[in-house]
């Protein structure tokens, strides 16, 4: 739509603030919408900007990224400027008619909403669930080992899952001590979709053996 609009001459804030609000409703779990030119400065929001107090996303490590990378682009989580919580940058470059970068659009999805979810799988209470990237770093894990935002800036580390990484596997079973509270768990993961995201999910010992224990401990009584 930006692209369409450019195309016409410059684009007039008004309505391109009526087109972003309205495709920000259709995907109310995102955090916020807005479009950013070649400088890094944005020019453009799902709600009013202040003149008085510019932002700009230039010295931000995605906005590097989308100069050269094309695609939907996932960022490892950052503490917002502004909403002051841990989000997940998803942007994608914006190109002129001639293919020269002309800036980008990006939301935010924040990462206790995430959290949420993987809290509603039943794991036990000695599991663990990780949404990691492609270079293996942790975006989101429920639970956080430390409280919230304590797992950002870990990565997936096992000597058991690298070997299947190196392999060039993007899903697998596995067991091992996890590298972050040291529990031992057998461990699953699986790519989420063409996105460069992994799911991961781990379950102790201690918790899918109990119904045996208490069949064992039963048993021993009657024996």
């Amino acid at each position: 739509e930006y692209r369409r609009l450019s195309a016409q001459g410059p684009v007039p804030p008004v309505a391109m603030a009526a087109y972003m609000k309205s495709a920000r409703q259709r995907v109310s779990h995102l955090e916020n919408l807005r479009i950013f030119d070649a400088d890094g400065r944005v020019t453009h929001a799902d709600v009013p900007l202040d003149p008085a107090r510019p932002v700009s996303v230039a010295d931000r490590s995605y906005f590097q990224r989308i100069r050269t990378e094309k695609g939907l682009i996932f960022a490892p989580p950052l503490l917002g400027r502004i909403s002051n919580q841990w989000i997940i940058p998803i942007q994608r470059r914006i190109e002129c008619a001639d293919g020269r970068f002309c800036g980008g659009v990006g939301t935010s999805l924040p990462t206790a909403s995430i959290s949420k979810q993987l809290a509603t799988l039943d794991i036990g209470p000695h599991g663990a669930a990780v949404l990691f990237d492609a270079e293996r770093n942790i975006l989101v894990r429920h639970p956080e080992p430390k409280g919230p935002g304590s797992a950002i800036g870990l990565k997936i580390g096992s000597t058991e899952f690298q070997a299947l990484w190196r392999d060039g596997h993007t899903s697998g079973t596995y067991t091992a001590r996890s590298t972050t509270d040291g529990q031992l768990r057998v461990y699953s993961y699986r790519q989420v979709g063409s996105y460069p995201l992994f799911i991961l999910v781990g379950i102790s010992p201690d918790d899918y053996l109990q119904p045996w224990w208490n069949h064992l401990r039963a048993a021993l009584v009657f024996l």
